[in-house]
């Protein structure tokens, strides 16, 4: 009986020890499979850190050879313009213009609607403008070209005649006188603003008839997009359209008498070119239609 009872206590003995063992097994397999995860968890957030870093660190490459580029191009300019003897504060890619005095040649083709017949002939003659700029704010960063919002005033004329290059010269012959002012918003390369244009015929006429003068004026609201804050270079587009006026009371009737426009400049240094085409379309008892299409080509002094 004793030894009954010692093989019993021992196999209890055996039962709790390996019941201890058995549980460590358990904890050593449960932290195992814990710290297994915290290290997934752990690399997963490190990946993705190491992805957010690279992608900021590509999009400061990106900008910063942007600005070297821009910076490179910089100096090219000046390099030129110092080889062409052109003063350090001449040199515009970087800067702002406030304002600017073109004078231009324009040449082209000129077609008039008189009572007494038409006339369509080349045209050539001279025209100036000034142009004004306000700049309320900067919007360019840092290393780019200039770009900004503010105003622009303009004001502007010129004279042209009518010149016949057929075989036969007709003895009619029209001298024009033109004026113009305009007000701009810029917001950036956008711009919305007014304009008011003058436009005065003076028409010869033969067989000893008597000569006529006619007087338009139109005002009305205008569009434009383009690249204009630089002294370096501009480019820009813009279109018209209002009502027109005879010199017979300048009475305004957008039923009969209308004027559209459009308008295209491109400017480097100081080398100015334009296009421009114009119609008026009135009710005037003396002059019924006019329209022409012309190339400028010219200087300007950006300032």
């Amino acid at each position: 009986m004793l030894a009954a009872q010692r093989t019993a206590a021992a196999e209890k003995l055996k039962a709790e020890r390996d019941a201890a063992e058995a549980a460590q097994r358990e904890k050593a397999k449960a932290d195992a499979e814990r710290l297994a995860k915290e290290g997934d968890a752990a690399r997963s957030k490190d990946a993705a850190e190491m992805r957010a870093g690279e992608k900021d660190a590509a999009q400061s490459r990106q900008r910063q050879a942007a600005a070297e580029q821009y910076q490179e191009a910089r100096a090219r300019e000046s390099q030129f313009e110092a080889e062409r003897g052109v003063k350090p504060e001449e040199l515009a890619a970087g800067a702002f213009r406030n304002g600017e005095v073109s004078v231009a040649a324009p040449l082209g083709f000129q077609k008039t609607n008189y009572t007494s017949g038409p006339e369509g002939r080349f045209s050539y003659g001279i025209r100036a403008d000034l142009r004004i700029f306000t700049w309320l704010k900067k919007t360019n960063g840092h290393g780019q070209p200039p770009a900004g919002n503010g105003f622009e005033f303009a004001v502007g004329g010129g004279i042209a005649t009518t010149i016949s290059l057929g075989s036969q010269s007709a003895s009619t012959k029209t001298n024009i006188a033109s004026g113009s002012l305009r007000a701009r918003y810029w917001h950036n390369v956008a711009a919305i603003g007014v304009f008011g244009e003058w436009t005065h015929y003076g028409h010869a006429l033969d067989m000893g008839r008597p000569s006529e003068s006619h007087s338009l004026y139109a005002l009305g609201p205008e569009l434009a997009f383009g690249i204009v804050a630089s002294r370096a270079i501009a480019l820009e587009a813009s279109v018209r359209a209002g009502a027109a006026a005879s010199g017979n009371g300048l009475a305004f009737d957008t039923s009969k008498d209308l004027f559209v426009g459009a308008h295209a400049v491109a400017e480097l240094g100081k080398l100015y070119g334009a296009a421009s085409a114009t119609r008026y379309v009135t009710s005037s008892a003396g002059l019924e239609s006019s329209w022409n299409a012309m190339g400028m080509i010219g200087m300007r002094l950006p300032f």
